[in-house]
């Protein structure tokens, strides 16, 4: 952790410096850092947590939810044709231009992918919230009161696999995200990959755009395949810690694609 803040205290002097030699006032169009660094209510110490959060939250999540997106279309091979379909449908045939955001945004099976995906396997199994103010909760045993300052523990997998608002949660079924089949509309707060509220994940669109563009480089290249020791989903082992992370034995493999 000391080695990660040296570094970030390093990039914002960076930073700083070469503001100091920048003399546009114009602030509106200035990225995040330098915006933070001329607000006096923000001290560097400050700065210095947001940058250790925002890298450490950052790659470690996206990695392993990459990781085990892959994981899931080596396992479902029909789920992967699909994906595969749409792309020779929407994109450009010539696989070495970058699509554009607008061709990225219309692949709405590879979304539906995707959003199951985050579902049965959320990187952020646990999510943790304090309590501003008492609260009443009811159970089915009774009632439950809870004192202002509790650290409440919601368990996010739990929520995603309760049939109350997943119809066969234990299947992989991108369909269910259909528009007339959401499962939001039996419960606002029932899909939390990236927590809800005010104080959800601020780089979520991000991460969704990145596995997108993941998924559309390599499945148009490659066949993603299962390796030996990992053919379905009941052989898939987990090592859980602050985040989901499969263990070494579950691995996929590459096959070369001939032609889009």
């Amino acid at each position: 952790m000391r080695v990660l803040m040296e570094f970030v205290r390093e990039v914002i002097d960076l930073k700083k410096a070469n503001m100091e030699s920048d003399d546009t006032e114009d602030q509106s169009g200035k990225p995040f850092v330098e915006r933070m660094l001329l607000n006096p209510e923000v001290s560097m110490d400050e700065l210095i947590l947001q940058g250790a959060t925002i890298i450490t939250a950052g790659i470690d999540t996206t990695k392993s939810q990459n990781i085990l997106l892959l994981l899931v279309l080596a396992l479902h091979p029909d789920v992967q044709n699909n994906v595969y379909n749409e792309l020779a449908s929407i994109l450009d045939e010539d696989i070495t231009q970058v699509p554009s955001y607008e061709a990225v945004s219309s692949l709405n099976y590879l979304d539906r992918v995707i959003k199951e995906t985050l579902r049965m396997f959320p990187v952020a199994p646990v999510l943790a919230r304090q309590a501003y103010r008492e609260l009443t909760v009811m159970a089915d045993d009774g009632e439950y009161t809870i004192p202002a300052g509790t650290v409440l523990l919601t368990m996010v997998t739990d929520i995603h696999n309760n049939p109350h608002y997943y119809d066969n949660p234990h299947l992989f079924n991108p369909d269910r995200w259909l528009p007339d089949h959401h499962p939001s509309s039996n419960h606002a707060h029932c899909y939390l990959p990236f927590s809800n509220g005010p104080r959800n994940c601020l780089g979520y669109k991000y991460a969704l755009l990145q596995m997108k563009l993941l998924i559309v480089n390599l499945v148009r290249s490659y066949e993603i395949l299962p390796s030996e020791t990992c053919q379905s989903l009941e052989d898939v082992r987990f090592d859980m810690s602050i985040t989901l992370k499969l263990e070494d034995t579950c691995r996929v493999r590459f096959k070369t694609r001939r032609t889009l």
